[in-house]
């Protein structure tokens, strides 16, 4: 309001001023303002030129505010228009707001069971787990099982056509032999239709009878084993030999051991052979003929070392005290002599 005042007061003067040019040029004899006779026509040039210059100066202001004046109405339509988003906006957020507040107390009364579902979600997802792992097995397993049916089934093949091949022996047999009413089982003629229904059951028998056998004849070797292998290392240890000696329990193989190596029977010196030997005798003595009270003990003792044959004499001497045994030691000689030997030292006088 104030530009469009300042606007008209100008335009005024503009026009007055104008009057004033047509006053300057003759056209007008009178001042239109004042009345008087006589203009300053110079005056009013420059008064003109100053309104003219202030009236563009003018214009052009009022032109960048009417540009303004646009601008603020565009941005006042904006924001109105974004007012109205906003108050949409807002209107929406509260009813989500309301929405999910409605369905928070609707959904509290299930939130245990949640819950509770999601530990059994768990639970089934470790027993899924465990189920394909136990199914992985179950494959491996099946395969393993398929491969045997397989070499089952091969086998089974084998025996089929060796089954054919037997039967078509055993109707050459037959043919050969004709059709004999008996059969004899057991030093007893059987009439063939009972022997077929007896001989099953009498190889089932035998193969019971060679079983139970088979394993008496196990239990006895390693008892035997067993048995031996105590005595012997119980003398290696009384009279501290370096070697170590006992029985395979499934072969009955003597094993000799030095240091825990396996030793051969050859790479012992004969000294040791010797000595052995006389072990061997003297636990095959002690584990199973010990009522008998006698031992016979061959003259190679004497081709062992002084003290080793001290040691031995020493240990059958406490043996026949103590069990009450008769030792015999016996040597090739070209006397008959006969010796009482109490102590190991009266055993040199036998050396040569």
């Amino acid at each position: 309001m104030r530009l469009d005042s300042e606007y008209s007061k100008w335009d005024m003067m503009k026009r007055l001023l104008d009057t004033a040019a047509e006053v300057i040029k003759g056209d007008v004899k009178r001042c239109p303002i004042c009345g008087s006779p006589t203009v300053d026509p110079a005056y009013v040039k420059e008064q003109l030129s100053e309104v003219i210059s202030k009236l563009q100066k003018l214009e052009r202001e009022i032109k960048n505010l009417q540009n303004e004046r646009d601008k603020l109405t565009n941005a006042l339509e904006i924001s109105g228009k974004l007012r109205n988003k906003e108050n949409n906006i807002s209107y929406e957020i509260n009813y989500l707001d309301s929405e999910i507040k409605r369905i928070k107390r609707e959904t509290e009364p299930y939130e245990p069971i949640a819950k509770t579902r999601e530990i059994e979600l768990e639970e089934f997802k470790r027993k899924r787990e465990d189920i394909l792992n136990e199914l992985k097995v179950l494959e491996m397993s099946i395969k393993d099982i398929s491969d045997e049916l397989g070499r089952v089934s091969g086998k089974l093949g084998e025996l089929k056509e060796k089954w054919d091949t037997l039967e078509g022996k055993l109707d050459e047999i037959k043919r050969e032999l004709g059709s004999p009413e008996h059969l004899e089982i057991a030093s007893t003629k059987v009439p063939v239709e009972k022997a077929v229904e007896i001989c099953p059951y009498l190889i089932k028998s035998l193969e019971q009878l060679i079983e139970h056998l088979t394993d008496k004849i196990e239990r006895q070797k390693a008892d035997f084993a067993k048995r031996f292998n105590d005595a012997i290392s119980r003398l290696l240890r009384d009279l501290q030999f370096e070697l170590d000696a006992m029985i395979d329990p499934n072969t009955l193989e003597l094993i000799v051991k030095r240091e825990g190596k396996i030793q051969r029977l050859t790479s012992l010196s004969l000294s040791e052979r010797a000595a052995l030997a006389l072990l061997i005798q003297i636990a095959l003595k002690e584990a199973f003929l010990p009522d008998i009270p006698l031992f016979l003990v061959d003259e190679v003792i004497l081709g062992f070392d002084r003290s080793r044959v001290e040691r031995i004499i020493n240990y059958l001497l406490e043996m026949a005290k103590n069990k009450g045994m008769t030792i015999v030691l016996t040597r090739l000689s070209d006397k008959e002599e006969v010796r009482v030997i109490t102590d190991a030292s009266s055993n040199f006088s036998l050396l040569p």
